[in-house]
């Protein structure tokens, strides 16, 4: 019996060991946040200070960069811009390029002084961005990349309008307009294209009193389609002109 029994000291060492509260951590990282927690102890590491971007406060300015453009940004970037103009003006961007690693390095946009204003765009991956305007004379920008994968990044250039006049809506390739200089509110610019191409969108924008317009710039495409060798142009009112292409069959005597 000896033998076999044990100690007072090794049944307590047993029953400390099997007891004992068992401590699981774990490790997260997302958008540049880390968080290590356990069931005794929890520490947490906000994204550091921002050490890029800047205060711009001219009416109209850019071109604004991500950082080493045209080269790659670097890993963990935190960078934070704000945009003032005049009170009550507003702001328009106008992004020239777009090129992050999308879902993990954003470019997030606020309509206000700082982030507890509304956002605007949360952008990621490439793409062409268009035009984002401000419902105020601010905004706010923070730029964030992860730990990995870096790309080109982002250019983009600002200007400014008062309610009351909008900024000038453009003339869309192979177009025209019949108002080139009177962009207040409740005018009207019309737009017409060259021969062989149609209006895509809306014709008709207006300038409306909080310095937007009613509508994006419309664009002018071609209305020319090959079809069988026959160049069809659309003349409206359902009808088309057809022409053949290859003129050669008709000239050796061949039919279609």
């Amino acid at each position: 019996m000896a033998a076999h029994s044990l100690s007072w000291a090794t049944v307590i060492c047993w029953l400390m060991f099997a007891t004992a509260p068992v401590i699981q951590s774990q490790l997260s990282y997302s958008d540049s946040y880390y968080n290590f927690y356990s069931n005794d102890y929890t520490y947490e590491e906000e994204p550091s200070t921002p050490d890029c971007g800047e205060n711009l406060f001219a009416p109209s300015g850019g071109p604004v960069t991500s950082p080493n453009y045209p080269s790659n940004y670097g890993n963990n970037e935190n960078c934070e811009w704000s945009i003032t103009v005049p009170e009550g003006s507003i702001i328009r961007l106008m992004f020239d390029s777009f090129n992050i690693e999308h879902s993990y390095d954003f470019l997030t946009i606020y309509d206000g002084a700082n982030d507890s204003a509304p956002q605007l765009q949360r952008l990621t991956g490439q793409q062409p961005v268009s035009p984002i305007t401000s419902t105020s004379n601010m905004m706010f920008f923070r730029f964030t990349s992860d730990r990995s994968e870096t790309r080109q990044g982002f250019q983009f250039s600002y200007i400014s309008s008062t309610p009351g006049h909008c900024w000038d809506p453009g003339v869309s390739t192979n177009g025209y307009r019949d108002n080139n200089s009177n962009f207040t509110s409740g005018q009207t610019v019309r737009y017409s294209c060259m021969a062989g191409y149609q209006v895509w969108g809306n014709a008709n924008i207006t300038c409306r009193t909080n310095g937007t317009w009613s509508d994006a710039t419309p664009t002018c495409k071609s209305n020319t389609k090959i079809f069988n060798n026959r160049s069809i142009s659309t003349i409206g009112y359902g009808l088309a002109s057809i022409s053949l292409l290859n003129n050669w069959k008709n000239q050796s005597g061949l039919e279609e």
